[in-house]
């Protein structure tokens, strides 16, 4: 039988998401984890630093404690309750994983990458699954250090799970790009609750560092481009492998593979594939339009798999949005902490606070809306219908958790409002 082209190709894709998204398994009962040794690493390059970081603490980690003790997976039966001691010793076994991810840090990060991009990828998927387990990591380090009353440490910790994520998605296509948002999204998640038991110095320090993550995050236009390169080597590599079939099995049996053979004209496939990624190029280059739509199937064959644009700008315009609703909630922290009260404007913020304006991604980089209230203060972005709804959350009705009804969704109406939420 020829092999899955098509087929193989979309599971691919579908696989590397859910590796991003889908909690991980645990396994086994409460046992005392073994600590293990960091390998000296002779490179410049943090790919290689995060990842024999994620393998030592997969080696460390075998029963998934760090998963239980940190409360992400539910166990049957009368669930074992972790006292802090426990915590902190597991957390101590995982120290020279963490060690070896923040020696990454101030080096760049350079996914490799190969000449058969099918293996090239499936070679890579087990190391960039590994940083959504150090990024947990990270996150239970920032709730021990929290139980134990260090706000600021656990703020770190939580910035540098966002650091990893935003790294990660460095010179990488669309894969690596949900694997980061998947890490950053775990390590903001906390930082709401930990804003309000920070000092001024420490909230400004926070807000710094946030900053300058950002500042480093990689364009959505760089990402598309580079999955043009990658989806570009895939498309060849399968129009190789057709031809080769070709030889061998019949219109038929290509057709139950999901293949219609009489369509897969490479010369065609190649402009269609062209056209299509640089239409997705726009999009990522241009501010976020609710009134953007995906380019139509431009392959019959069914042969070339062409990412959403829409769906791929929409989280990362949410996620910048985030970011700057933190942003902001560190600003309005510091000047609360300085002066009993929040300022009446997101303009007394900057420059001596913060370094620039928080901007709303969804709104054309106009200022977040801002307003005190109660005693305290609204602060929101438009959200992806990119109306102003006056500080009405996003809200799923539908779904069955309070988390749930909070995220916020492509088509959700109303604003984003900093710390409700939060996804």
């Amino acid at each position: 039988m020829p092999v899955k082209t098509s087929k193989n190709f979309i599971l691919f894709i579908t696989i590397a998401c859910a590796i991003a998204i889908l909690p991980p398994c645990a396994f086994g009962g409460v046992v005392t984890p073994t600590k293990q040794s960091a390998a000296p690493i002779r490179s410049h390059n943090a790919y290689d630093y995060f990842v024999a970081a994620g393998k030592l603490a997969r080696e460390s980690n075998r029963d998934a404690q760090v998963e239980r003790a940190g409360g992400w997976t539910p166990e049957s039966g009368s669930p074992h309750k972790y006292t802090l001691a426990e915590k902190m010793a597991i957390l101590k076994a995982n120290e020279p994983a963490l060690s070896l991810a923040r020696q990454g840090f101030p080096y760049p990060f350079t996914p490799p990458s190969g000449t058969n991009p099918p293996n090239d990828q499936a070679r890579n998927i087990p190391g960039f699954a590994s940083f959504r387990h150090l990024a947990r990591l990270l996150r239970f380090e920032a709730q021990v250090r929290a139980e134990r009353g260090d706000w600021a440490g656990a703020m770190e910790s939580d910035l540098d799970a966002i650091q990893l994520g935003e790294m990660s998605a460095h010179g990488g296509d669309v894969i690596t790009k949900l694997v980061g948002e998947a890490v950053v999204g775990i390590g903001r998640v906390g930082m709401w609750d930990i804003t309000p038991h920070l000092n001024a110095a420490q909230a400004k320090h926070a807000a710094a560092r946030l900053d300058e993550i950002e500042k480093h995050r990689e364009p959505l236009a760089n990402v598309m481009r580079t999955e043009k390169s990658s989806s570009r080597l895939m498309l060849e590599s399968m129009l190789t492998e057709i031809e080769k079939q070709k030889k061998k099995y019949s219109k038929r049996e290509f057709q139950e593979q999901g293949v219609n053979i009489d369509a897969v004209n490479p010369a065609r496939l190649r402009l269609a594939q062209t056209r299509a990624m640089d239409y997705d190029i726009a999009i990522a280059s241009k501010p976020y339009d609710l009134r953007s739509k995906d380019i139509a199937d431009a392959d019959p064959s069914g042969l070339i798999y062409i990412p959403s644009g829409t769906k791929l700008k929409f989280r990362d315009t949410l996620s910048i949005a985030e970011a700057e609703l933190l942003r902001a909630t560190l600003g309005l922290q510091v000047y609360h902490e300085k002066f009993g009260r929040y300022p009446a404007s997101l303009t007394l913020l900057t420059p001596s606070i913060l370094a620039k304006a928080p901007i709303d991604p969804f709104a054309r980089d106009a200022p977040l809306r801002y307003r005190l209230q109660n005693g305290g203060y609204l602060l929101y972005s438009v959200g992806p219908d990119t109306k102003d709804d006056g500080g009405a959350p996003i809200k799923n009705e539908a779904a069955k958790t309070d988390k749930a009804k909070a995220l916020v969704l492509q088509n959700s109406p109303g604003d984003i409002i900093a710390g409700v939420n939060k996804n």
